[in-house]
């Protein structure tokens, strides 16, 4: 089996051979300032660059809790001057922050790419974070409406809509007495909203339907079976239009699991470009996400913050998310295959341990860096044969219980985008 082109990671570019100019490095370690370019105008003195280069190193080792004093001694520094990093040491860590999002915009764009509006709520404590929190917020809504933005959010199941639009009165009533209304009204006799769980069990409009079938997303695990039905339908404004433009409501119901989700879009399948397909995709744009941000969590411990003030918090999840674009584009650039099969596709487990094993090993003697080298190159060969072996089992099982409910994955629809070429 042809192994992980991972070992690139740690030559430092000199052919495929560890580098042997470290003697140098022991001597200007200290003095050393690893940012540049960018990211340099983010910071008004070296010192702050420094401490970024640890703060991002500190986060690649295998350790439990990734915190500021774990970090300071993992690094050998003092946990105080990190934490003067996130509290005092002038930087501008929101021109950092910025510059992130410019080099995604610019160099892993994509032409279906959609932007999501979400917060990154890590719960420290309690019982309750919500996929519908903005789906729920009218206001909201009504802004993006007011914009001209397309949308699609997922709504709780007690959200309500009309499925035929209500009468809204503008002229005064005749013979009415007392002061005239000037404000627009609903009729009424007008019927009330209902809530979308009850529209889609009950209403004659979905009740009738029959489900289409959607191959919602192909991941390591296998193909996920969505049976859609939808309907136009109108939402309640916070405006004084009263009720908002003609809307989609997208019911989703989950082939194996039977989890229902509810969709609204300000765009109707059919109509100015935008399929069911699309916004079905859109729908579901979020996964990828919620991906990365497990993965920050897990990996490089962006909820492993332990700071006084947002100040110093917004500080830890900058310089975690800038330590993961790294990963990403180095992800990005060496794995040749996005198919799990073939053992070339890097988790972002395996570039941050070889990231680690290569920083962990500057300036030691060439003849140990070679042997660490090689010896995480075949730790990652193991798990990409591993990981390819568990993936082949994953897809088998999937495919055999949506066989059992009569549904081919290979023969739905699917909503993925073709490929950027």
């Amino acid at each position: 089996m042809k192994r992980p082109s991972v070992y690139l990671i740690v030559s430092h570019g000199n052919h495929g051979r560890p580098s042997h100019g470290c003697q140098g490095y022991r001597k200007t370690r200290k003095n050393a300032c690893p940012v540049s370019g960018s990211f340099a105008p983010c910071f008004v003195r070296i010192q702050g660059r420094s401490l970024l280069s640890t703060y991002v190193q500190g986060l690649l080792p295998d350790v439990q809790r990734k915190n500021v004093e774990a970090i300071a001694l993992n690094q050998k520094v003092a946990p105080r001057t990190l934490q003067r990093f996130l509290e005092s040491i002038v930087w501008d860590e929101q021109k950092l922050r910025d510059q992130c999002q410019r080099i995604v915009a610019t160099e892993h764009a994509h032409p279906d790419a959609i932007g999501c509006v979400d917060e990154t709520g890590i719960a420290k404590s309690g019982k309750h974070t919500a996929d519908e929190l903005y789906g729920r917020d009218g206001t909201f809504l009504d802004g993006l409406d007011s914009r001209g933005e397309a949308y699609v959010v997922e709504v709780p199941p007690n959200a309500h809509v009309w499925l035929t639009k209500p009468k809204v009165l503008k002229n005064p009533p005749i013979n009415h007495r007392g002061r005239p209304k000037v404000y627009l009204r609903l009729r009424k006799k007008e019927a009330q909203p209902r809530e979308v769980q009850n529209l889609a069990k009950y209403s004659p409009e979905f009740r009738e339907q029959t489900p289409q079938r959607y191959r919602i997303k192909d991941t390591h695990r296998g193909s996920e079976a969505w049976e859609i039905r939808w309907h136009t339908c109108w939402r309640k404004t916070h405006t004084d239009k009263l009720v908002s433009n003609q809307c989609t409501l997208i019911v989703a119901r989950n082939v194996l699991t039977n989890e229902t989700k509810y969709f609204l879009s300000n765009r109707v399948a059919g109509r100015d470009g935008w399929s069911l397909r699309k916004i079905l995709r859109v729908a579901f744009g979020r996964w990828p996400i919620e991906d990365c941000f497990r993965e920050a969590q897990e990996e490089l411990g962006l909820d492993h913050f332990e700071g006084r003030g947002w100040h110093c918090i917004h500080r830890h999840l900058y310089v975690t998310i800038l330590s993961q674009l790294f990963c990403a584009k180095v992800r990005q650039k060496l794995s040749s295959s996005e198919d799990v099969f073939t053992g070339e596709l890097l988790t972002l487990e395996q570039v941050r341990r070889a990231a680690n094993v290569y920083v962990s090993s500057i300036g030691l003697p060439p003849r140990v860096c070679s042997e660490l080298y090689q010896a995480e190159v075949d730790r990652q060969a193991y798990y990409a044969r591993r990981n390819a072996a568990a993936a082949k089992s994953y897809r088998k099982t999937r495919r055999k219980r949506l066989g059992k409910l009569g549904v081919d994955a290979d023969k739905i629809k699917s909503v993925a985008s073709k490929p950027a070429k």
